[in-house]
């Protein structure tokens, strides 16, 4: 009925690490012609230079535990993960083409058994770490290259590559440069262009200030300076707070996203949406009255934008139902 308006809006949803990969996706989504109605972030990481500092410190203080319990599982998996895409020839790393690896010479030697080489952990046809993390060496700090380590353990902030002098620490500066790049916060910014066009898809951060393993200093406050960055840690109209150690997070944030289309939040002037108003024309279309123009019946008026944008997101849920499952899956 000419009512396709939103068959090109998606719904992008991440979490932990999974939150780190929707935010440049997002951005190509965007570059392809599509529209961003939302972008979750749930216990999100997104600055990989902070995160592998709370791991290291997490490690030396001994708060990563020794069994199976999902916080070993998390912190046992992700460094050795963030070991092997900085140890790798990516192109637009800045230490691609360079003898500077995250991983120590010992943990890649091609010479070494599977289970001692983290590179043959993920160009296995699964592309995954051992199944058993208990097979994992504890604590993972060990496979990280020795002098980074040093220069990281000797930082008091949160990033060490601008805090410490790289100087000290030879064969660290193109691994911190290419952490320093890595970080995804400045995608978020509404400054930020995508062909020319002003990218700002309004973005809800679900997160806890407990995360036992991803760290809340990811989401520092000054980014929700930004009107189209809203904190979700309120949910139930204030009833219910995101708090508690990472699962506990995840579980809320899962709750913080239904919770939203379960209510007309997203259709309000002052929701987290980006669909705007339809254009008196449009509206016409959507009623049936595009060949009416000189219907005076008000009944179907839909001037102040909240009728026709609730209906729209109906609409935008259904078709966006799919990628949101998928990136919910496989983002995260």
């Amino acid at each position: 009925g000419g009512c396709s308006l939103v068959d090109d809006t998606i719904v992008v949803s991440g979490k932990d690490e999974g939150a780190y990969a929707a935010v440049p996706l997002s951005w190509a989504f965007v570059a392809l012609g599509l529209r961003i109605n939302t972008l979750y972030l749930s216990a999100p990481i997104l600055d990989l230079q902070v995160q592998t500092k709370f791991m290291i410190d997490s490690y030396d203080q001994g708060l990563v535990p020794m069994d199976e319990s999902l916080d070993n599982y998390y912190f046992q998996k992700s460094l050795p993960a963030i070991a092997f895409a900085a140890s790798i020839d990516t192109p637009g790393y800045a230490n691609t083409g360079t003898s500077e690896t995250l991983l120590s010479a010992g943990w890649m030697d091609p010479n070494n058994s599977p289970d001692n080489n983290v590179i043959d952990w993920f160009v296995n046809p699964g592309g995954e770490l051992p199944d058993d993390s208990a097979s994992l060496p504890f604590p993972a700090t060990q496979v990280l290259d020795e002098t980074f380590l040093e220069r990281f353990r000797s930082a008091t902030s949160d990033h060490p590559c601008s805090e410490v002098d790289g100087s000290l620490y030879p064969g660290t500066e193109a691994l911190c440069q290419m952490m320093s790049e890595s970080n995804v916060l400045g995608l978020l910014n509404s400054s930020g262009t995508v062909e020319g066009g002003k990218y700002a898809a309004s973005t809800s951060v679900c997160f806890s200030d407990t995360d036992t393993f991803a760290t809340n200093k990811n989401v520092p406050e000054y980014i929700f300076d930004q009107q189209h960055i809203f904190k979700s840690q309120l949910l139930l109209s204030g009833l219910l707070e995101v708090t508690g150690d990472h699962e506990d997070a995840l579980l809320f944030c899962a709750v913080s996203v239904a919770f939203f289309y379960a209510t007309d939040s997203a259709s309000r002037d002052d929701g987290p949406s980006v669909i705007s108003n339809l254009s008196e024309a449009e509206q016409k279309i959507c009623s049936g009255d595009a060949d009416d123009d000189d219907d005076d019946d008000d009944s179907d008026d839909t001037s102040d934008g909240f009728f026709a944008r609730g209906a729209i997101l109906g609409n935008a849920f259904s078709i966006a139902a799919v990628p949101f499952v998928l990136s919910w899956m496989s983002v995260s």
